[in-house]
């Protein structure tokens, strides 16, 4: 086999390797963020239900 098609071989498969590594690095970073989203909404939920539930006391309280 000659030189040029060998180097053609090895620049198409390192720059198809650099470019589903790249994919497969965006995509866990956006996964992580996903989840950090998931795990911020959660904890308002909580937050908006104690203070549902503080005001409901203190409206059951004062009557």
């Amino acid at each position: 086999m000659r030189a040029g098609p060998k180097l053609a071989l090895a620049t198409i498969t390192l720059l198809s390797a650099w470019g589903i590594a790249t994919v497969h690095w965006y995509q866990q970073e956006e996964r992580e963020a996903l989840h950090k989203g998931v795990i911020r909404d959660e904890e308002l939920y909580k937050l908006k239900v104690e203070q549902f539930r503080k005001a409901a006391q203190h409206q059951g309280g004062s009557n």
